[in-house]
């Protein structure tokens, strides 16, 4: 017998076409239980010494033959196919370039930047230091205190009213000596020291006129100080504003130039993407004609090759029917002797010609699909034959309606 060792790839329908055999021989060969399940690597014994494309049995003899009915359909194109790739080709070729700007265009890109290269900066005020020097002085000053020890004309006045005091004390207690013929006396120094008082409390009736002397100066001064600041303010406002009329300005002519490059572009880009489109509807169009016509030639040569292939699938189809039938017909003579011979040695040598009485067909097509998927099916109805419970003829039926309507060795 023949080995094979099968590649990645392979399955049992094709090595059966391969060496003109069956599956169901070839699985009974190498004992597969499983007809979908084989394995790269795996070496299979092909039966009846079959080698490289011959099958053999006791009486049955063939070759594998590569059937045709006539030569194998080529698939060429047509010259209406060629001449719509030869136009598709051309258009191709005629694709507009990339997209190029204008020099009037360039030249107003280069007036845009050189505008926003000069564009005004931020505003620097030339009376900031002032305003923050002024603002600073209002906000740190302190809060309107007085204290007399520190007005000095508190302190002039008191100078004044002690001078005056110290006077009429003198004066007083003259007086008083003169009462009494020149000698001082305790009514002396009481009259002297009353008439200095007097005059200490004259000052200290002054000072509530002073302390509001002393707060509408400090409020003069915190006037004088916001006027400054308002008017440093106002001259800063003044400079701002001319400051935002030249950035008003620069922004003015900046939209300008930028509407105007943006008009020339939307111009220029659009006749160039009218371009762009007007080839791709030609390429289209001569690509879909090139696509409708190959795939008319590519119709046309696959219903020729179907039919080829049909007719050599019908033909390899039929002499795989023959083998197929000749080898179970040459087994089931060879079982039916064997048979015939153990029955004529029960009956001491007579040949018993009593017919035999076989299960309906249904019966055992039920029992069959009871035992599961299609390979413990086939082996249930293969025992069936070697037992002789069931004719040749039963059989292949049987091997069909399991295959699913194809016969033995037949690859689906």
């Amino acid at each position: 017998m023949a080995t094979y060792q099968i590649k990645k790839g392979d399955t049992l329908s094709g090595i059966a076409k391969q060496y003109g055999t069956t599956v169901q021989s070839l699985a009974q060969a190498n004992g597969i239980s499983d007809i979908n399940k084989i394995y790269a690597g795996q070496s299979l014994t092909i039966p009846g010494g079959a080698a490289g494309g011959s099958s053999g049995g006791s009486s049955v003899s063939g070759s594998f033959k590569s059937y045709t009915s006539g030569s194998r359909p080529q698939y060429s194109q047509s010259d209406a196919t060629k001449g719509a790739y030869e136009q598709w080709q051309n258009s191709e070729n005629n694709k507009p370039g990339d997209y190029q700007e204008s020099d009037a265009l360039k030249n107003l890109r280069d007036q845009l930047q050189q505008l926003e290269n000069n564009k005004p900066g931020a505003y620097e005020s030339a009376y900031q230091d002032q305003i923050d020097a002024l603002l600073n002085s209002i906000l740190n000053r302190e809060d309107f205190s007085y204290d007399p020890a520190k007005d000095q004309l508190y302190q002039s006045m008191a100078d004044q009213y002690r001078t005056k005091g110290q006077k009429a004390m003198r004066d007083t207690m003259g007086n008083a000596a003169a009462l009494t013929g020149g000698y001082g006396s305790s009514y002396a120094v009481t009259a002297g020291s009353q008439a200095y008082d007097d005059y200490m409390q004259q000052l200290q009736d002054r000072v509530p006129e002073l302390y509001q002397l002393a707060l509408q100066s400090y409020q003069m001064e915190t006037d004088n100080l916001y006027n400054q600041l308002g008017a440093l303010n106002t001259q800063d406002e003044a400079a701002y504003g001319r400051y935002r009329d030249t950035v008003s300005d620069w922004y003015n002519d900046r939209d300008y130039l930028y509407n105007k490059v943006g008009d020339q572009y939307d111009t220029e880009y659009g006749q160039y993407r009218d371009s762009v489109s007007d080839w791709m509807n030609d390429r289209d169009y001569y690509r879909d004609k090139y696509g409708m016509l190959s795939d008319e030639d590519w119709d046309k040569y696959q219903s020729e090759l179907g039919q080829w292939n049909t007719d050599r699938e019908f033909e390899y189809q039929r002499e795989q029917d023959a083998i197929a039938n000749e080898l179970a017909r040459q087994e089931l003579e060879i079982k039916r002797a064997a048979a015939n011979k153990s029955t004529t040695s029960s009956t001491g040598g007579v040949t018993s010609n009593a017919r035999k009485d076989f299960a309906p067909y249904n019966t055992i097509l039920y029992n069959a699909k009871e035992k599961g998927g299609k390979s413990a099916q086939l082996n249930y109805v293969n025992g069936l034959l070697e037992d002789g419970e069931i004719t040749d003829s039963t059989y292949t039926r049987l091997v069909n309606e399991i295959q699913g309507g194809y016969t033995p060795g037949y690859a689906r």
